[in-house]
């Protein structure tokens, strides 16, 4: 059916996204195909099509840091095709999208390309030289290590030869637990118990059993359990039964070579860890060994942190590792730096948002607010259209501690050429009248710019044709634009009106004007009544009695 107006590249349709695209060779048979489709019912029964054109990339707009405008999943505005049109109710549409300069996140950067502004964050959150030093070494560390793997090996199926049956193990528990025996006797035990004490921490009563033995046991003989766990330390520790043995294995090692094997053994295996709901509790176990042991941590966030905060337990382990007092302030500067920079992925996260609440709410380093800042205004169409990711920009601007911070992000919201950001967010019904709402009702918005941004947004939604019934309503309230007629259609203001807020001086006026037409109403009815009552009848009444 588009074929008529020219050659097309290609064509699709986006049965979840109720949409479709053609890409034509020539604009021309874009603008005739629009012309000519726009409007109209193309299947029968689904109602008209509504066809747009897509931009074409921009000069203007904010690439990646590979200087892409990547796209993370077929979406309208974020498909590199060319000249088209767009439609929607399910109908094939002249196409050519392309996400609109702001509109997406670039891709999540790499760490050797955050080192020198890293650096710089830091200083402006006070970091000494000296703590700077200490910064690059594990920036260092960080990008020289590459020894992770995304996979860990399931843990051994239990052997059918085990000398340590359930029988024997629960007696020597009962046995511990009563002090039936001396340090010695538990050591002679735990050495007995050796070849198959790897095997033994993922079960059911053996790890209990291997719990008191590390509990009660020498350094020596916790050496000689820890070598032949170790090589299955991460198995063990994502293991329902497991993870409680190995979280009590770390608890109890001391010396620097015990935390030294536990961290070569569990490092390679630290992304699944993290987004593992038992293996992150093994990772926070760690902290307690203290810097530079517990340095790893901090490295993979670092290096993964896009990865890990994605996930459900990897966010939430991350922030407890940030808010965690083993954590030293140089490795919270580095990682608050480190979500600074991911600020525009993160935010659009519902749990990658949790790292950027603990920097925003949380954490204490001065100026955090006035570096986020300028790296979310190239992408505020996109933040603010996103219903996660808007509570980020609400976060700036709703505080009074850096001042700076919020001008920054309400002069980009609401004074860009030609209003080019207000209109493409307020474009967005769902998300956009709710947060420029919000924005304007804040306590902390500048009182000495409120005529100019009112004013702003007022123009932006007319040149929209805004209508109440999309949204809009609470917005136009509060700029003062009428919201009589709650249709989609043009207003016509001869019909009946809806109320408007009391606040406003309109409504006041509305409600006088019913008040008086009650009253009127009311004093007609009055001399109906007295009417009926009155002992000569009404004279066309009269009129037909004498002619009966």
């Amino acid at each position: 059916m588009f074929k008529s107006h020219g050659a097309i590249i290609s064509a699709r349709v986006l049965t979840h996204k109720n949409c479709g695209f053609v890409n034509f060779e020539r604009l021309e048979s874009a603008i005739s195909a629009k012309a000519m489709m726009n409007g109209k019912e193309i299947f029968p029964g689904a109602g008209p099509v509504r066809i747009n054109f897509a931009k074409p990339p921009s000069s203007n707009g904010t690439p990646g840091h590979d200087g892409a405008f990547p796209s993370p999943s077929p979406d309208p505005f974020s498909q590199g095709q060319e000249n088209g049109s767009r439609s929607r109710n399910g109908t094939p549409a002249n196409a050519g999208a392309i996400s609109r300069p702001g509109t997406t996140p670039p891709t999540a950067p790499r760490l050797q390309d955050m080192r020198s502004e890293i650096l710089s964050i830091v200083k402006d959150f006070s970091a000494t030289e000296e703590e700077r030093q200490k910064i690059d070494v594990i920036l260092q560390q960080a990008l020289q290590y590459d020894g992770y793997d995304n996979d860990i090996p399931p843990v051994a199926e239990p052997s059918l030869n085990r000398i340590h049956d359930a029988p024997k193990l629960r007696d020597i528990r009962k046995r511990i637990d009563n002090n039936s025996w001396s340090q010695s006797e538990i050591e002679n035990i735990a050495m007995e118990m050796l070849p198959e004490v790897a095997e033994l921490s993922s079960d059911y009563l053996g790890n209990t059993v291997v719990q008191k033995l590390f509990e009660f046991c020498s350094d020596p003989v916790r050496d000689a359990m820890l070598a032949e766990i170790v090589p299955h330390m991460a198995e063990i520790g994502v293991h329902k039964n497991g993870t409680w043995a190995a979280q009590k294995i770390i608890d109890v090692s001391r010396l620097p070579t015990q935390m030294s094997m536990i961290v070569e053994a569990v490092r390679p295996y630290t992304v699944p860890l993290f987004l593992d709901q038992f293996g992150n509790y093994v990772l926070q176990c760690c902290l307690r060994f203290g810097s530079p042991y517990n340095d790893f941590i901090f490295e993979i966030m670092l290096t993964k942190m896009w990865e890990i905060a994605q996930g459900r337990y990897g966010s939430r382990a991350m922030r407890a590792c940030l808010e965690s007092h083993h954590a030293t302030r140089e490795q919270q500067r580095i990682l608050a730096a480190a979500i600074a920079l991911n600020s525009v992925q993160l935010a659009a996260n519902a749990n990658g948002a949790l790292l950027l609440t603990w920097l925003l709410d949380t954490c204490t380093f001065p100026q955090r607010r006035t570096v986020l800042a300028p790296r979310l205004v190239p992408h505020l169409v996109h933040l603010c259209t996103h219903k996660v990711a808007y509570l980020t920009v609400l976060k700036v601007i709703n505080q009074r501690n850096e001042p700076e911070a919020r001008d920054i992000i309400l002069q980009a919201l609401f004074f860009s050429p030609d209003n080019k950001v207000l209109e493409d967010i307020l474009t967005d019904h769902v998300c956009g009248p709710t947060l420029i709402f919000k924005v304007l009702t804040t306590p902390f918005f500048d009182e000495n710019i409120r005529a100019q941004v009112v004013e702003n947004i007022r123009n932006v939604l007319v040149k929209l044709k805004a209508q109440p019934g999309q949204g809009y309503k609470r917005l136009m309230d509060e700029v003062g634009l009428p919201t009589r007629n709650g249709s989609t259609g043009p207003r016509d203001h001869t019909h009946s009106q809806e109320r408007a807020p009391r606040s406003t001086p309109q409504s006041q006026t509305n409600g006088q004007q019913q008040q008086h037409h009650a009253n009127e109403l009311r004093q007609q009815q009055q001399q109906q009544q007295q009417q009926q009552h009155s002992p000569q009848p009404p004279h066309h009444i009269h009129h037909n009695h004498q002619q009966q």
